[in-house]
């Protein structure tokens, strides 16, 4: 599979519009820890839109996820709620 780089940047823009590069969220398992958008990027094996992120505790390690699994929702009690919530300070 290989999509031009005119549609990777495409969906790369489209993402950042929803999760904006400086951002903060908080994950539903624990929302004490806040985590920033550091980038948006391309998953090499599978062109996956996936999100580059840190929490503020450790900023030294970078986390990364496919995109839609971060703005996805999960199950918890029987409800269905988003796996990450934007942070309100």
């Amino acid at each position: 599979m290989h999509t031009s780089y005119k549609e990777l940047n495409q969906k790369i823009k489209e993402a950042k519009g929803i999760l904006p590069i400086g951002t903060k969220w908080t994950h539903y398992k624990n929302e004490k820890v806040v985590y920033i958008i550091l980038d948006i990027c391309i998953h090499e094996e599978d062109e996956a839109i996936s999100v580059i992120y840190s929490s503020e505790e450790n900023p030294e390690i970078k986390w990364i996820r496919k995109f839609e699994s971060f703005i996805g929702t999960v199950e918890k009690d029987g409800n269905s709620i988003s796996r990450f919530i934007k942070f309100k300070s």
